[in-house]
């Protein structure tokens, strides 16, 4: 599982093995965090979604600390699934609104 974030640099994960503390860092920041699926499409190995996110910072996103603020995002993601799993993701999101609305800006 590899998951690509253009906007941010270097993949964070790069294995199966690094989604857990990934997902976990996620959920340590944003506890409470929903998420809907807006529209969702598939063609062979590809699954693309667009997403609605919702939850306040509660943890740190490395150096910024947490602002108990809201923030509201729409993102887009590709995903290739092989044999029911995925193994591969593009997620973009508007990094700037996400700060603003978090207070880091």
């Amino acid at each position: 599982m590899v998951r690509h974030r253009v906007a941010a640099g270097d993949p964070a994960v790069r294995s199966r093995s690094d989604l857990v503390p990934f997902l976990r860092r996620e959920s340590e920041i944003f506890p409470g965090a929903q998420e809907t699926i807006l529209d969702m499409f598939a063609e062979g190995e590809k699954v693309a979604a667009r997403r609605y996110f919702r939850e306040t910072q509660r943890g740190a996103m490395g150096s910024y600390l947490p602002t108990g603020k809201t923030m509201n995002a729409e993102y887009s993601a590709i995903y290739r699934v092989r044999n029911g799993q995925r193994i591969e993701a593009w997620a973009e999101w508007g990094n700037l609104s996400g700060f603003r609305q978090s207070g880091h800006l």
